[in-house]
């Protein structure tokens, strides 16, 4: 079932491209943690236990399989005739790539623990956390472009690199307006100490996923540097 995510197993990563077209690959799996991410959460609103323990295995089982085979990607780089230099650029985007998926796992577990907790997500807040996961996706699909960019089209990479940075600060205010509506509700009606946590823990981590996705696509600038 999950061979559909793993495409670049079976690469041959002896050139750049070949490992840049690995990276690509590995944004699919973002994708499609983000998207039962975003699940889990509309499990959370409509009070579906069911539905958020079904999600999260779902992140789950990516995750682990993804990181175990997506090793192959960096001993492939470590054992390349690359530069010293390069090889040290695509381990730190290799590493960064990754924890994107770490960001992501860390967040569903939040979700978890607050479903287990039996905690209710205030409703003024579904638009805000719905529009913040909105940004997530955007985000990622920009990181993708960039990546393709650097393969196909250097002329459009430094505004891809751009539309990312950009996109994180739309995330880091949109953290910043979602926390102040939830001190506001926690100082107006009673909140529960646990269920408060646990939002505040939510909104900090899907904005550390965009921090990861940012500093990836960092370290593809420094790619540049590296030729």
């Amino acid at each position: 079932m999950l061979d559909k995510y793993f495409g670049f197993i079976n690469l041959n990563l002896d050139t750049e491209e070949a490992v840049i077209e690995a990276f690509i690959e590995h944004t699919d799996l973002d994708k499609a943690e983000h998207q039962h991410l975003v699940a889990m959460l509309r499990g959370l609103y409509q009070n579906s236990g069911d539905a958020v323990e079904l999600e999260y295995g779902k992140i789950r089982t990516i995750t682990l399989a993804a990181s175990t085979e997506f090793e192959q990607v960096a001993e492939q780089i470590i054992t390349s005739d690359f530069s010293a230099n390069k090889q040290a650029r695509l381990l730190t985007t290799y590493t960064r790539i990754c924890a994107i998926s770490t960001a992501i796992i860390a967040c569903a577990k939040r979700m978890l623990i607050f479903k287990r907790i039996g905690g209710t997500i205030p409703e003024s807040l579904h638009p805000e956390l719905l529009a913040m996961m909105d940004s997530l996706e955007i985000i990622n699909q920009r990181f993708n472009e960039t990546l393709s960019a650097f393969l196909g089209n250097r002329q459009s990479l430094l505004s891809t690199i751009h539309a990312v940075k950009a996109i994180e600060q739309t995330v880091d205010h949109q953290r910043g307006e979602c926390l102040t509506h939830l001190y506001q509700l926690a100082n107006t009606s009673d909140i529960p100490a646990g269920t408060f946590r646990c939002i505040e823990n939510i909104i900090e981590h899907i904005e550390t996923i965009a921090d990861t996705v940012e500093s990836a696509t960092i370290s593809i600038e420094w790619l540049l540097l590296a030729e």
